[in-house]
């Protein structure tokens, strides 16, 4: 893990009084009557949901956790700001746009480019933000659907449009991948009809003599209990004779 922080680089200074109007933006909190405002003033754009803070797909909505779903709210409420800069940015961006002639070419230009770079950057941070979500969220879903949290595409819905169809195709990948992992397993593996003595390959008569009637079995000739048969014939035969 990297515990050094981002190193922050530096560009020209901006004019006094433009970075003096700036900077306390960025040092104090604003109240929230005036993100009200705003939000009052710079609604979403009915042909561009993409700005808006993308909702969880109800099918998936309904199977979390208390928890999991206030996890999630957190990170909704994160982007209601980064959501509102986008609107005020394209508001500003159709502006400049729709100015034409008014405004010289080049510095029109200019303009516009650094708005659309200012878009470029939120919408980045949007999908970060969306994509955290998803990891946070797919704990809770079960293991055959869970892939959805890194292939679905997000519009102003978390998982995309066409839900229910995306959870069909990843259960049936997931199928085919547990039957492609079995058959893996048993790949070059002869299937035994019975199975095979723990005795190997010893003789058929291996227990000993065969049972006697009543019970006992018949002794095997020249050998007792802890010799070997040629240990018995030398035991009997090299005695001394009385």
């Amino acid at each position: 893990m990297n515990a050094n922080q981002p190193k922050q680089e530096f560009g020209p200074d901006l004019q006094a009084d433009v970075a003096a109007s700036i900077k306390r933006f960025f040092t104090s909190r604003q109240p929230k009557e005036t993100f009200d405002n705003y939000k009052t003033v710079n609604l979403v754009p009915l042909n561009c949901k993409e700005l808006s803070v993308p909702k969880v797909n109800t099918e998936i909505w309904s199977t979390l956790s208390p928890k999991a779903k206030q996890i999630d709210y957190s990170h909704q409420l994160h982007q209601q700001k980064l959501s509102l800069a986008a609107v005020m940015s394209t508001k500003c961006t159709e502006l400049i746009f729709s100015a034409g002639k008014k405004i010289e070419k080049d510095l029109r230009d200019r303009i516009l480019r650094a708005n659309l770079e200012v878009l470029a950057v939120l919408g980045d941070t949007m999908q970060d933000i969306n994509q955290k979500r998803k990891n946070d969220i797919r704990p809770n879903l079960s293991h055959d659907i869970g892939s959805i949290c890194s292939t679905s595409i997000t519009t102003d819905w978390l998982f995309g449009e066409n839900i229910t169809e995306q959870l069909k195709v990843a259960r049936s990948t997931s199928n085919a991948l547990k039957s492609t992992e079995l058959r893996s397993h048993f790949k070059g593996k002869r299937q035994v009809p019975y199975p095979t003595s723990s005795y190997g390959t010893q003789p058929l008569n291996f227990r000993g003599p065969p049972l006697l009637r009543g019970g006992g079995r018949q002794r095997r000739p020249f050998q007792k209990r802890g010799f070997s048969q040629r240990q018995q014939f030398n035991r009997t035969f090299n005695q001394p004779r009385q």
